[in-house]
């Protein structure tokens, strides 16, 4: 592994846990913020920079997400498709964004494809009722449901706040 990569390694890992105690210090918040500059300078320094682009604000719907297969292989989205080659990937983490999607079960649908035998797609977000910038987790269940996913597990580990879910889905 390269001292690069390495970097990239620690920076994730050192968001993950911060983000994980941020209740229980200002202090881990800080850290977390730190980690994230960390994280940032990471995707600069491996050519990754842009991870998201917006085009005329959060709701015009022109949202296009930067997806990253690899190191050299970049990727522009549209805001319903990920456009990703089928088969390529493991995993993916929707981390506190899905309620900023215009037409998640469209995205979701277009996901399937790229989607290796046994991936596994994960949401964490905040808990809410869609008019407070939050969403709750039965309505990402119902649309992930009728894009073709199933619920394969439920975590409340995010925080013990019990504002944020973390929901692991599989395609039916």
């Amino acid at each position: 592994m390269s001292t690069l990569t390495l970097f990239g390694l620690f920076a994730v890992t050192a968001m993950l846990i911060t983000y994980a105690l941020e209740n229980r210090s200002n202090w881990f918040i800080l850290a977390f913020a730190g980690a994230c500059v960390m994280g940032s300078a990471y995707g600069f320094l491996q050519g990754a920079w842009p991870f998201w682009g917006s085009g005329g604000g959060l709701g015009s719907g022109s949202r296009a997400a930067v997806v990253f297969g690899g190191a050299e292989n970049a990727i522009l989205s549209k805001a319903d498709d990920p456009l990703l080659p089928p088969a390529s990937v493991d995993a993916v983490l929707l981390l506190k964004t899905y309620h900023e999607i215009a037409d998640p079960v469209a995205l979701l649908e277009h996901l399937r494809p790229a989607l290796r035998p046994g991936a596994r797609v994960g949401i964490i977000d905040p808990n809410g009722n869609g008019t407070d910038h939050r969403i709750g987790s039965k309505i990402v269940v119902e649309e992930a449901e009728k894009a073709g996913y199933r619920r394969l597990e439920t975590y409340d580990f995010v925080k013990g706040d019990a504002v944020d879910y973390f929901l692991v889905f599989g395609v039916r």
